[in-house]
């Protein structure tokens, strides 16, 4: 998966600059709603002025390119309460809230939330069934939406009601709003339908941090949490989509549910990109306290990595979603389609309630593989933490079977079977193997440890010990005993494997205790020591008995050590 967010990040710079070379920056003073003059250049006529490069009441004429910016008089959040939908945004547009004094984006670091300061909120409530910002049509190419809260006090309104639309348009970007929070980044206000929408089609749209440094930048964080609806949903036909660094389902410090009432993210139709502009990630994002985590369908060439699902914006307190962490599979609907190359890696996804991982192929029609798991922690989840399932719900673990020819999800990659697991103190040897297609061919297995398993809990990969990558005789077999630098004693170790061909990865394999092998020093027993009075045969004895007792000691120390 061709992954260089260096060339991505300087070529859009670029295309932006050349875009808004001559733009104007209109300045928003009034939260009054209209086009009238003498009440102030309010939102509504400064989006038409960009639109159509002409003064519209107090506003000054857009140039192309232009940048909307805010200095309303007052301290405080400014709420513009639109009476009707505002105008869609149909050239290239920057609509920046952190232009307002007062303003400021997040300054903490990963893992800690959001300190942002908001001052400029829209309010859909009265707006009705549309949503409260819409990008529209490839002249708004190169548009971006920052620093605002968007929001709704009213009634639930279905089923459009959303903070931002994206329809037919490329090169967006979304970063430093709270969509469905209030400004205090507490309180739900949530809009109708969900927060962020992408209709057909859409492409290079960065929701978060666009920046080419591995950890995205704390500025550009979005807070997608109290919404209606799914806090991210696309419908198809999406391509070069980034979502990275976000909080989606929580408070704005992160620690708290607040719920987005359906998946924190919820596409369909992720389609691969242009190499150009790199293929789709969904990265370092908190996904955590929603009606379920992440649903994908349908969609191909992603990075889903490093996020957490399930936890805190730590990535160690619980905070589960109320359904399960991951969903991936095809659309039993619509056939044929395909759901492929999905690299799924350095995830947590923990305590949900519906179970953890799913992968799935509900119509025997479709393709669903290549799902390729890495070094992900999976447990706590209620249910199971990771399933292979011919349906699209759960249906535990797949037996398996011989020559492994059966077909599902990552073609029903038959697991690896641990059969020991011993530790010296400072290393860990784990003897298992693999059998699958009678033919030679490379897998990789990834080991975790696990501080319980049995009882009736699922099992569980809590912690990432190490991988090993072997190759299948002809007939499909392997056993092995990798070695790993380690100091764990005790605790359990499952495993998963991948086909290193094909991406397929397999659900976890048994659990099995470690064994210590850290010798303690044995002490031979004393041997009687005869006394004067002791006749010769109680002399006799009491050797024999000395002696019998020694060798029975030292033969359970010989079985012990094989």
């Amino acid at each position: 998966m061709k992954f260089s967010p260096r060339w991505r990040h300087f070529a859009l710079a670029a295309l932006a600059y050349a875009t808004g070379v001559n733009a104007t920056t209109i300045t928003v003073t009034s939260v009054a709603d209209g086009i009238a003059t003498g009440v102030g250049c309010t939102l509504r006529a400064a989006i038409e002025a960009a639109n159509t490069d002409t003064a519209v009441g107090d506003c000054p004429a857009g140039s192309g390119g232009d940048v909307i910016a805010f200095n309303i008089a007052g301290a405080g959040v400014h709420t513009i309460l639109p009476a009707t939908p505002l105008p869609s945004v149909t050239q290239s547009l920057t609509i920046d809230g952190y232009s307002q004094p007062g303003s400021a984006p997040n300054t903490l670091p990963a893992g800690q939330g959001s300190n942002a300061q908001l001052r400029i909120e829209i309010d859909a409530a009265n707006i009705g069934n549309a949503a409260a910002l819409s990008v529209v049509g490839p002249a708004a190419n190169v548009t971006t939406i920052r620093g605002l809260a968007i929001t709704s006090s009213g009634a639930a309104v279905c089923c459009a009601q959303r903070g931002i639309l994206l329809s037919n348009v490329s090169f967006v970007w979304i970063q430093g709003n709270f969509i469905g929070i209030a400004p205090d980044g507490v309180t739900a206000k949530g809009l109708g339908a969900g927060g962020i929408f992408l209709s057909t089609p859409t492409r290079q749209v960065t929701i978060g941090s666009d920046a080419f440094v591995p950890t995205p930048l704390a500025a550009e964080m979005n807070v997608i949490s109290g919404n209606r609806g799914p806090g991210i949903q696309g419908n198809g036909s999406t391509a070069n989509l980034w979502i990275r660094g976000n909080l989606l389902g929580t408070n704005a410090a992160g620690v708290a549910a607040v719920p987005n009432v359906g998946a924190g993210i919820q596409m369909s139709g992720i389609l691969a990109g242009n190499a150009m502009w790199n293929d789709n990630l969904i990265t370092h994002n908190t996904i955590s306290g929603n009606l379920g985590g992440v649903a994908l369908s349908e969609s191909r060439q992603i990075d889903f990595s490093f996020n957490r699902i399930g936890v805190a914006a730590d990535g160690v307190s619980p905070l589960p979603n109320t359904g399960r962490g991951l969903d991936i599979g095809d659309n039993p609907f619509s056939s044929p389609s395909t759901t492929t190359t999905v690299r799924v890696a350095n995830n947590t996804i923990a305590n949900n309630t519906g179970g953890g991982l799913l992968i799935y192929r509900a119509n025997a029609a479709n393709t669903v593989n290549g799902i390729r798991l890495v070094a992900n922690a999976l447990y706590n989840n209620t249910g199971y933490n990771l399933d292979l399932s011919a349906t699209s719900t759960s249906d535990g673990p797949t037996m398996n079977d011989a020559g492994d020819s059966d077909q599902g999800a990552n073609a029903l990659q038959n697991a690896p079977t641990i059969s020991a697991a011993t530790a010296n103190g400072s290393t860990l040897s784990i003897t298992w193997n693999l059998a699958t297609n009678p033919s030679a061919a490379t897998f990789i297995a990834d080991f975790f440890h696990s501080p319980t398993c049995g009882a009736g809990a699922p099992v569980a990969a809590r912690t990432f010990i190490n991988s090993s990558q072997i190759t299948t005789n002809a007939q499909g077999n392997y056993t092995g005993m990798p070695t790993f630098a380690s100091a764990l004693t005790n605790g359990f170790v499952v495993a998963i494997v991948t086909a290193d061909s094909s991406s397929n990865s397999s659900e976890l394999s048994n659990c099995l205790p470690i064994a210590s092998l850290v010798q303690q020093a044995v002490a031979s027993p004393a041997l009687p020591v005869p006394t004067t009075n002791s006749s010769f045969a109680q002399v006799i004895l009491s050797l024999l008995i000395g002696v019998s007792a020694l060798a029975s000691r030292q033969g359970r120390d010989r079985s012990a050590l094989r």
